[in-house]
């Protein structure tokens, strides 16, 4: 039985809109692999990107892989119909197995608080945040993306810089330092927010100029203000946000922890951890559940 289950292949997807993280671990729960790919949501591109990049981006580099079941978290798995187009590109890929499909909010409350309760947040490209009761997702709050929510994401804070930017709103000399880095002009700034497939990419790629330039008293309070619009538009509105551990996964909130604690213990939300990615938590996830 034990030589069955080393013998068994699982895949866990973490599929953002910029990049999937895929990994491949064994039936003892021993990492075997990981490959990184373009990335898919389901609200932006059409069916068929998904099954293209698993065959050229995934199988193409790991040619032997025959999981027994698929872990797909994924941007934009909030719907009926779009974890019907995951499940159906992973089963044209790797055959008739179980294709487990759910949002990357419910990636965070597994990777980040397993079989316990709290409340898990995302602080990335994107941003959300979800009460979860150690086995489901209790309560959330619709994010909005970029343009309209996304508080404290990385597109967020690309938003806050950019706008001072092009308003002249921002300190002389990082003014002149932001355009030599990013060798931007005004209508090059816009025509890539305005004219391109993807603009909550280009945002978030600006938000590197934060941390660079994070001593600076005027991007120390911009990334402290973006914190604050996440604090009070998505963790205020759970009843047990006191009583509650917070945990963080993402970038921004990885990069940007120490000014995320001291927002929080402004607030006294002082239960908290924070996580850069999720791997190895979600492999021990799903090795505990088989």
């Amino acid at each position: 039985m034990k030589d069955k289950m080393l013998q068994k292949t699982y895949l866990i997807a973490e599929a953002g809109t910029t990049k999937i993280d895929w990994i491949v671990f064994d039936g003892n729960g021993q990492l075997q692999k990981m490959v990184v790919t373009t990335g898919f949501n389901p609200f932006y591109h059409p069916p068929a990107t998904l099954h293209r990049l698993i065959k050229e981006e995934l199988v193409s580099k790991v040619p032997s892989i025959k999981p027994d079941a698929v872990y797909y978290y994924g941007s934009g798995c909030s719907t009926p119909e779009n974890c019907a187009i995951v499940s159906q590109a992973c089963t044209a890929a790797f055959g008739n197995i179980p294709i487990s499909t759910e949002t990357d909010l419910m990636a965070a409350a597994h990777g980040l608080l397993g079989q316990e309760s709290g409340i898990a947040c995302i602080l990335g490209t994107g941003s959300n945040a979800c009460f979860y009761d150690g086995h489901k997702i209790i309560q959330k709050f619709p994010s909005l993306g970029f343009m309209l929510g996304d508080e404290g994401s990385g597109t967020y804070i690309g938003k806050l810089i950019l706008t001072d930017w092009l308003n002249n709103a921002m300190p002389m000399e990082l003014h002149q330092r932001f355009a030599d880095h990013f060798a931007l002009n005004p209508g090059e700034a816009l025509n890539r927010l305005y004219k391109t497939d993807q603009p909550g990419n280009f945002l978030s790629s600006l938000t590197p100029f934060a941390k660079e330039n994070i001593h600076h008293d005027y991007v120390y309070r911009l990334v402290s203000n973006a914190f604050d619009a996440f604090i009070n538009n998505q963790l205020m509105r759970f009843p047990q946000v006191h009583q509650s551990q917070i945990a963080f996964v993402g970038s921004v909130a990885y990069h940007f922890e120490e000014i995320l604690r001291a927002r929080l213990e402004k607030r006294d939300l002082k239960q908290m951890k924070v996580e850069r990615g999720l791997h190895l938590h979600l492999v021990s996830y799903h090795n505990r559940l088989k």
